[in-house]
């Protein structure tokens, strides 16, 4: 939350120290929590977690709001500013989340682009401690990152070993609306831009809070995961402003060019009665952002879902092609999925039940445009015999088509480029969701329950609060090894090298991939005394499928 400069400074006892004839300005300092100086602003934290402090809802580009509406993020003014010129900013809460999709109208606010720190209570400029960055999933446009996604455990856990970020971007229609005219007056792919503002922002700025920018590892889960690929492969692999990732159930839907947004960019003109205008991008970014709220749930499905596009600035070819291709930021890679990805997308366990069922299930929800003999020509590569029944073979062959082979095929592609890449499937289901639906079992995000204090999604439209159920004897030990390993990565670009005691070491994949060391491992629950993780050679068939 931003506080008017006057009311802080009364409240806050800043200190201000003159010193000779040049009138030099000491740092501010506030009684409310402890302050990082930017130079171009000072921002109050929370000191309240156990040796962690919390700098919340922090802009790192100004509001994309009227005319900034569908461009590419324009930086803050950060020139340096002394004395009273330099505003202190209360940093020590949550900003508000992104509009969401389905969206409702006092959920979510339009200058919500801010990002989050969490940094150990005794690091300052010069300690140059690794940095991870988080990025929510949602399928981009929907949740949001801190509430949801709370990283003091993962400071705590490497006793103030590094600094922790995650980020909000701009959602769905606001941040992923593509058509000509957009392109031709802005810009498509503006939630991946912010994104990528955001790393910048980071490099310019995190050594204040203790942080290297020369050692920073992105993260990102599901859209996240599929966001995390886009920046490798952006701008044809272009040198990064990060130096690993880690990319869990990499979720990108079928890339498409921005004309498949061409009929959903003239629904929304239509529906907020732009469709008239001279200049209709003038007229949608004047537009009450009560009546985009209504545009949002406005839309025509499934094909118009304001995702990622190839738009030839950012994103310049599919990604499979690019990754193919070589043409890919080569840095440290550390991906997988879970067990059961597929379930939460094929459908349910009693309406998916052969191939005509399945082929209704996935064209109505996303491959919109996939042909039956496409499909059949899948559905071959997989032999019924070796599934236990048809819907445990259809969400197999959901998983490996929207998350499971990304992972597999990005970690053997970065191997042959000789980084290191470790591969990991996810083994144990969330249980919460788990009693909700036993027939997903370990479905997507069950992995985000153990890394983020038993939790698996944030505030969003659908849900107001978030919770947090406290882990059991049997959860707590995989809780505190999925997070070592985690952290571990982004320290070292090496998951063993601080992983949790009693933990097993992690292969890394060999150049040549699955022929040379076809290893990865497999996070499971086990005791008390600790957990059942084990390390597995991966199956051949999946290998033939993926490639």
């Amino acid at each position: 939350m931003l506080v008017a400069i006057g009311l802080v400074y009364a409240l806050t006892a800043v200190c201000a120290v003159h010193l000779g004839k040049n009138r030099r300005w000491q740092s501010p300092s506030s009684s409310l929590g402890p302050v990082v100086d930017l130079g171009y602003a000072a921002f109050i934290g929370n000191s309240s977690l156990s040796s962690v402090h919390f700098f919340g809802g922090i802009p790192y580009i100004q509001p994309p709001l009227g005319d900034l509406r569908w461009r590419a993020p324009k930086q803050l003014d950060e020139t340096p500013k002394d004395g009273d010129a330099k505003p202190l900013h209360d940093a020590r809460n949550f900003g508000p989340i992104c509009i969401q999709q389905p969206a409702i109208v006092g959920v979510g606010d339009e200058d919500c682009v801010t990002l989050n720190v969490w940094k150990p209570a005794g690091a300052k400029d010069g300690d140059n401690l690794p940095v991870v960055i988080y990025i929510h999933g949602g399928g981009n446009y929907y949740n949001q990152s801190a509430q949801g996604f709370p990283m003091q455990d993962w400071v705590n856990i490497t006793n103030g070993g590094i600094v922790a970020v995650n980020i909000q971007y701009r959602l769905g229609l606001l941040g992923f609306l593509a058509s000509s005219t957009i392109m031709s007056d802005g810009v498509a792919n503006a939630g991946l831009q912010d994104q990528r503002a955001a790393f910048e922002w980071v490099q310019r700025h995190i050594s204040s809070f203790g942080g290297d920018p020369t050692h920073v590892t992105i993260s990102g889960q599901s859209s996240g995961g599929g966001s995390v690929l886009n920046h490798l492969v952006w701008k044809g692999g272009e040198t990064p402003p990060f130096q690993a990732a880690i990319l869990q159930s990499i979720g990108n839907d079928p890339f498409h060019g921005p004309e498949i947004y061409e009929p959903c960019f003239q629904n929304v003109v239509n529906f907020v009665g732009c469709q008239g205008s001279q200049d209709v991008m003038s007229c949608l970014r004047n537009t009450s952002v009560r009546v985009l709220i209504s545009a949002v749930n406005h839309r025509p499905q499934p094909q118009c879902k304001y995702l990622p596009i190839i738009d030839g600035q950012t994103i310049l070819d599919y990604p499979s092609r690019s990754l193919t291709q070589g043409k890919f930021a080569k840095v440290p890679v550390m991906a997988g999925h879970t067990t059961d990805d597929g379930t939460t997308f094929a459908g349910s366990n009693t309406s998916v039940v052969n191939a005509t069922t399945l082929y209704t299930g996935i064209t109505s929800s996303r491959y919109f445009n996939l042909t039956y003999a496409t499909f059949e020509r899948g559905l071959a590569l997989y032999n019924q015999s070796q599934f236990t029944s048809f819907y445990d073979l259809a969400q197999t062959l959901a998983g490996e088509t929207e998350f499971t082979c990304w992972d597999w095929y990005l970690a053997n592609q970065t191997a042959n480029y000789g980084k290191p890449s470790y591969l990991y499937r996810w083994n144990t289901p969330d249980p919460v969701q788990l009693a909700a639906a036993p027939y997903k079992g370990v479905m997507h995000t069950s992995e985000l329950y153990f890394l983020f204090d038993g939790t698996n999604s944030g505030v969003s439209s659908s849900q107001a609060t978030n919770t947090f159920k406290p882990f059991n004897s049997t959860e707590a030990p995989l809780a505190r090894e999925a997070v070592s390993y985690w952290t571990s990565f982004a320290r070292s670009y090496d998951p063993s090298t601080s992983k949790a005691s009693g933990s097993p070491s992690w292969p890394a994949v060999g150049a040549g991939g699955n022929n040379v060391n076809g290893k990865r491992i497999v996070p499971m629950e086990g005791s008390a005394n600790g957990t059942a993780t084990t390390v597995e050679n991966i199956d051949d068939g999946y290998v033939q499928r993926c490639l």
